[in-house]
């Protein structure tokens, strides 16, 4: 007798279990479609991740699922991995959605130094208009630094 097949088409048929336990479960049965224990999985994600523990799959990750707590990104890339199925898929599992990246994107502040548009900035000055503070060191004392500053050599921008 054959050993009953397991229809395996989609595991991530829905958008997610909407309980913690059932994610457990989902990920559990997932695994499973792969011949692949958390175990294995976890064993593998630090084999194939040596350098980078941020994606390493912890032994207790179905604990983590049913106590509420969301895999991060990196170990959502790690599963995608090991198992062959798409991010998307992993993520449309755990609750998120690539629909939402661009709303967010336009929402966010950005951390990081955007770009100017160079047409705002005189071509003729170099650096701002500079005044010298009276009783502070000389330019020549300080150009060892790296640069001007306030504070080493005495000059503040003019506003």
């Amino acid at each position: 007798m054959l050993p009953e097949q397991r229809s395996v088409a989609d595991p991530f048929r829905s958008s997610g279990p909407s309980n913690h336990k059932g994610l457990a479960r989902a990920v559990r049965e997932i695994l499973a479609a792969k011949n692949l224990t958390l175990y294995r999985v976890a064993a593998l994600s630090r084999a194939r991740f040596p350098d980078k523990p941020s994606y390493h799959i912890r032994r207790n990750f179905y604990f983590e699922l049913r106590s509420g707590v969301s895999p991060t990104f990196y170990q959502i890339l790690a599963l995608s991995e090991l198992t062959g199925y798409r991010v998307r898929s992993w993520l449309r599992l755990f609750g998120f959605s690539l629909d939402a990246v661009p709303r967010l994107q336009a929402t966010l502040t950005r951390s990081r130094t955007g770009l100017i548009d160079s047409s705002l900035a005189s071509h003729e000055l170099l650096l701002p208009r500079l005044r010298f503070r009276a009783g502070q060191r000389q330019l020549d004392d300080c150009h060892g630094s790296g640069g001007l500053s306030k504070t080493a050599c005495g000059y503040v921008a003019d506003e």
